[in-house]
């Protein structure tokens, strides 16, 4: 479900996209939108959304990359949800406080 903040900006953690070249190409799919997250940027095919973000079953989650999205999601809904800012400027205030991403690290590759 969308997130809202307090002057009503409206905020998504996929963004849909077909596209237009690629393993996917023409197929639904979406793009991760949590910064923070280590898939973000990256497309996935509507089948692997499920364990992306949510991994499917009751048990212990499996993927690290799922913790990392979780982790990265509820900080940004804290975040965003709480007050006025709008989410480029949650986003920017996160990502001052990562990490650099590992060498080679390349965002747009399809899941």
């Amino acid at each position: 479900p969308p997130t809202t903040n307090a002057r009503g900006e409206v905020w998504h953690e996929f963004v849909a996209v077909i596209p237009r070249e690629g393993k996917y190409c023409g197929q639904p799919c979406a793009v991760c939108n949590v910064v923070g997250c280590p898939m973000h940027g990256r497309i996935f095919h509507q089948k692997n959304l499920a364990t992306h973000a949510r991994p499917r079953g009751g048990g212990v989650r499996s993927s690290v990359f799922s913790r990392q999205h979780d982790a990265a999601y509820n900080a940004f809904v804290a975040a965003f949800s709480a007050g006025e800012a709008s989410a480029p400027e949650v986003q920017r205030q996160i990502a001052e406080t990562l990490p650099p991403p590992p060498p080679g690290a390349e965002e747009g590759e399809a899941r």
